[in-house]
């Protein structure tokens, strides 16, 4: 699986976080990482589909991040975290 962010999250003073990459597209986003998300994560690994999850648990953004996986801290009910997540191409 092509790995779809190039760079970690960072804070913008709005709050917000920004996803830095050379475009990501046709992938899915995944809505938390609890156990739910993470067996849908686990699943698309397996189907080597491209995917970032919007967490917005801090302590669960940590164990995703800490396996190697596109966790971001954010609340997918907010548009402007979906905009940076790229919903729109996805």
């Amino acid at each position: 699986m092509k790995k779809i962010v190039d760079a970690v999250n960072t804070e913008p003073s709005n709050g917000d976080f920004m996803i830095h990459s050379s475009g990501i597209k046709d992938h899915i986003i995944v809505c938390g990482y609890g156990k739910l998300g993470q067996e849908i994560v686990y699943r698309l690994k397996k189907m080597n589909v491209n995917y970032l999850v919007l967490e917005h648990d801090i302590n669960l953004v940590k164990l995703g991040q800490s396996r190697g996986e596109p966790v971001y801290f954010g609340n997918a009910a907010e548009k402007s975290i979906l905009k940076n997540a790229f919903v729109e191409n996805c």
